[in-house]
């Protein structure tokens, strides 16, 4: 169950936007959807500040726009962090180029966020392109405030940098090496004439013998991953490089995150990637996955991800990059997307996870929530 906040003032706002993103943004604009007339935040896109003064910031400008128009935004809220005592001009452009779709939306608000202050900008009508900018107001403590107590409560954390997003857990080199021998051991007895099957089938089942480990534990209030050795880790890795017990997976994860959709999961007979995206996307699904659970399936995955070698990790981590954007972590899908599509540009799922994101295509839970705000 995702805590509900309400905020009375900028800081808090402002203290929410770094545990949504996963990290505190630099150099860059933070536009957030606020919708019906209690202005629930909605999505929230971050764009690098330098893309307002490209030959294509009205094309970026324009795709914000309609992102957050498609999340029935009423209001938006724009926020630009840049730390420094000269103005870039990025800063006074975001403004008037937003100016230029003053129709979209009822209200268009843009604070400028500098160290531990802010201002909001006052623009002039548009067509004249000028720019003033209000009294700098202290922001306070924001480490104090209500969001950041509920947000550490439910156990959310802010990595310093974007880039620690798409880290997979780190291991000792002994550990690793041991699970990467006892995953490439494991890859080649799937090789065999006539076993493939069979190693399918006993790669499936070593995952539901974890996963199911990991809901008792869930279930106890025990937080810890499951004490298993450097051989399970390895054969759990190395069996998602193929992508019929990859998919699999990602069916098994899904289900003990949302245990009503595991009948519809079971008795399709498409495609079994197909089948998923239709649950995760459809509105008749629409129960938001239980965090407590998804943060421990999330662990156990990023731990047999890093348990093969890099050559291998492409389909752990587009799972990964899935399981980011069903928990709207857009911030962190996108840089666990990069990474794959970094090594296999041609890689399936992470394509689709992209497409997903640059669109602003939300998971059906999300859509079922704004369709109930919206009623």
């Amino acid at each position: 169950m995702k805590p509900i906040i309400s905020v009375t003032e900028a800081r808090e706002i402002l203290a929410l936007i770094p545990y949504q993103i996963g990290y505190p943004p630099c150099d860059s604009a933070v536009m957030i959807s606020l919708r019906g007339p209690n202005q629930r935040v909605g999505v929230m896109a971050r764009v690098d500040g330098d893309e307002f003064v490209s030959p294509d910031a009205r094309d970026v400008t324009a795709a914000i726009v309609d992102f957050l128009s498609r999340d029935e935004a009423d209001r938006i809220l724009v926020v630009l962090y840049y730390d420094g005592k000269s103005t870039p001009p990025w800063i006074d452009q975001v403004p008037v180029l937003l100016a230029e779709h003053e129709d979209a939306f009822m209200e268009t608000t843009v604070w400028w966020v500098n160290g531990d202050h802010y201002r909001t900008a006052l623009v002039a009508p548009h067509g004249s392109g000028h720019v003033e900018w209000g009294t700098s107001i202290p922001i306070g403590d924001m480490t104090s405030t209500e969001v950041s107590a509920t947000m550490v409560m439910h156990g959310a954390v802010i990595k310093p940098h974007r880039n620690d997003l798409a880290q997979l857990p780190s291991l000792p080199p002994e550990v690793a090496q041991r699970r990467w021998r006892s995953g490439d051991r494991w890859r080649r007895d799937g090789r065999l004439d006539g076993l493939r099957e069979q190693w399918r089938s006993e790669s499936i089942d070593l995952w539901i013998s974890v996963l199911d480990c990991v809901v008792a534990r869930v279930m106890n209030d025990d937080q810890r991953l499951p004490v298993l050795t450097d051989r399970i880790w390895g054969r759990l890795g190395m069996s998602l490089s193929d992508r019929f017990v990859r998919d699999h997976v990602i069916g098994l994860l899904i289900e003990r995150a949302v245990p009503e959709s595991a009948e519809c999961i079971a008795q399709s007979d498409k495609d079994k990637l197909r089948t998923l995206m239709e649950v995760l996307i459809d509105v008749d699904y629409g129960s938001a996955p239980d965090g407590k659970m998804l943060d421990q399936l999330n662990a156990v995955l990023a731990e047999a991800t890093a348990s093969t070698r890099a050559k291998h990790q492409n389909e752990g981590i587009s799972v990964l990059a899935l399981l980011a954007w069903w928990e709207c972590g857009g911030a962190k899908a996108r840089e666990l997307v990069a990474r794959v599509l970094k090594r296999n540009p041609d890689h399936r799922l992470s394509l689709l996870v992209s497409r997903m994101l640059d669109t602003g295509f939300a998971p059906g839970w999300v859509a079922r929530s704004s369709q109930r705000a919206a009623s």
